[in-house]
C-alpha cells in the first residue's frame, strides 16, 4: 500500500489539519488527521467546516484521476 499525501492545510497556528490517502490499485482509503484538541469559536469551526468540505471535493479529483489514467 502506497502512501500519496493529497492535501495538508494550517488554518491558525492551534489547528493543523491534514488528509492521507492510501492507494491499493484503484481504491482510496482516507484518513483526516486534525490537532481538534481545543475549543474553537464559531469562526474558526466555520473554518474547519469550510476546509473540510474543499477536501471532499479534491478527493473526488484524484479519485477520478487515479481511475481515469
Amino acid at each position: 500500500m502506497s502512501e500519496k499525501k493529497l492535501y495538508a492545510d494550517k488554518i491558525s497556528d492551534d489547528i493543523d489539519i491534514q488528509l492521507h490517502v492510501y492507494m491499493v490499485d484503484t481504491t482510496a482509503e482516507i484518513q483526516i488527521s486534525s490537532s481538534f484538541d481545543n475549543v474553537y469559536t464559531y469562526t474558526e469551526l466555520k473554518t474547519i467546516i469550510e476546509k473540510l468540505d474543499r477536501m471532499a471535493s479534491l478527493i473526488q479529483g484524484y479519485k477520478w484521476r487515479v481511475e481515469n489514467e
